[in-house]
């Protein structure tokens, strides 16, 4: 009877000794994990990003250039923006930085106040950036250039104003929502702004 009583004992004492042990180890294992997945998972910033590319003729009658226009950052309106123009070389002829904040200052205040709205105009401003209405052949000014109106580089407009094949191209990167209008020069194998309004 004293035998059995003490097998009793024992086996009970096993049984209480295993079921701490198991909730000891649980328990670090338990802390570990939530250790280690605080440290891990930590949450990245969200990145916007968007490109818009199309090709067409404008320095060169033969080879077309591809007209560039890209958005990356972590929200719409501090988002950089960059205006290219590469020609069929892969030369660069022209480079204009912004901001999504420019991008979308055409637009109404009412209409870009969530994110989802200003997702939304940003995408529709970049499908629409390069427009058939923005290109002119021949190129044109926004200011009269008989009264010394024009705000960018009078030379360029007096080259591309007697050269037949000339493009122009009129956009908004601008705060406030100013207009630019570029065109290639064959003299200077490059293009550059020749008039602007604000």
């Amino acid at each position: 009877m004293v035998s059995l009583r003490n097998s009793a004992f024992s086996i009970l004492a096993i049984v209480l000794l295993s079921a701490c042990n198991g909730k000891g180890e649980s328990d670090a294992l338990s802390e570990k994990n939530n250790k280690e997945t605080g440290e891990v998972i930590t949450p990245l910033p969200r990145q916007i990003q968007n490109t818009v590319a199309i090709q067409r003729h404008f320095s060169s009658t033969i080879e077309k250039d591809e007209f560039i226009i890209t958005i990356r950052g972590e929200n719409y309106l501090k988002a950089k923006v960059c205006f290219s123009i590469i020609n069929n070389a892969g030369d660069t002829l022209f480079v204009r930085h912004s901001d999504g904040r420019t991008l979308l200052s055409v637009i109404e205040p009412e209409k870009i106040k969530t994110e989802d709205q200003q997702m939304e105009m940003t995408r529709e401003r970049m499908s629409t950036f390069f427009a058939e209405t923005g290109f002119s052949n021949p190129p044109y000014t926004l200011n009269d250039p008989i009264k010394s109106g024009i705000t960018g580089d009078k030379e360029l407009w007096k080259e591309i104003e007697n050269d037949s094949t000339a493009w122009c191209f009129e956009f908004s990167l601008s705060k406030g929502g100013g207009v630019e209008v570029i065109s290639y020069s064959r003299l200077r194998d490059t293009i550059l702004v020749y008039d602007s309004s604000q």
